[in-house]
């Protein structure tokens, strides 16, 4: 067993790449314990059980993947400068990356749980949302502009983990030219 004292955060990352690697159903604490090499009583020390273990993933990573990243962003000029530094990140996403498997795990999650499906959407309308102000600074006030530029980033992510494409360069081509309409 592990000597290190293992914090609430150990046990979200653990989750988090059991997630990625296998799916919801690789979240149990039994497994993600063997991994961490500890006791499930350290588990249950942190969470009151598997549920509020997987809403605390969850809330991680609606966190993660929309507040921080539009935090990360106020550093650039509304508009364009905002657009394309959030076409740069996904230059930063490699089909290995535990957050790019662990957002496709987790939608495939919203497939057959309510809370994960209320996270995602949560997410999916931050996004949309911020893409969409962006894209209004710029004088385009239709929200399929927002909307093409989402779907495409979704699109090139699935894509991503089973080809070994240039998603952020095609991503920058699409926000080119929905800003020549």
């Amino acid at each position: 067993m592990s000597k290190t004292r293992l914090g609430k955060a150990d046990w979200i990352q653990a989750g988090m790449r059991a997630l990625a690697a296998s799916g919801v159903g690789a979240v149990r604490a039994e497994a993600l314990a063997r991994t961490l090499r500890t006791t499930k009583g350290s588990f249950y020390w942190h969470f009151k059980d598997i549920n509020d273990f997987q809403r605390q993933i969850l809330d991680g990573w609606q966190a993660s993947q929309a507040d921080e990243i539009i935090r990360r962003m106020a550093d650039h000029e509304p508009g364009i400068d905002r657009l394309r530094a959030l076409v740069g990140l996904t230059s930063e996403l490699r089909s290995a990356d535990v957050s790019v498997k662990a957002e496709l795990a987790i939608r495939e999650w919203a497939r057959l749980d309510t809370e994960a499906a209320k996270r995602v959407a949560h997410v999916d309308a931050k996004r949309l949302d911020y893409l969409n102000e962006q894209f209004q600074v710029l004088g385009f006030n239709d929200r399929h502009f927002a909307l093409d530029l989402y779907t495409t980033y979704l699109g090139l992510r699935m894509l991503k983990s089973t080809t070994d494409l240039d998603a952020a360069g095609h991503l920058e081509f699409v926000l080119s030219r929905l800003l020549k309409r």
